[in-house]
């Protein structure tokens, strides 16, 4: 799987411990924004936005219903 168009939250900094993300077909892509040439996470895209709403879910406190 090649990831080639990395993006980066509008909202990170340089001291920042941020990631970026890649989409690529039905896959995504994530790796370390510090560390551009190391390792790439990959998961199905279907699988990374389950994995989004879980995080979105408990931040906001809704720990009940993750919608995965």
């Amino acid at each position: 799987m090649s990831f080639t168009r990395w993006r980066t939250s509008s909202r990170s900094t340089n001291n920042a411990n941020c990631v970026e993300v890649c989409h690529a077909q039905a896959m995504v892509g994530l790796r370390d924004a510090k560390n551009s040439g190391g390792p790439v996470l990959a998961f199905p895209r279907h699988s990374f936005q389950a994995l989004l709403r879980s995080w979105s879910a408990e931040r906001c406190g809704d720990l009940g219903h993750r919608g995965v």
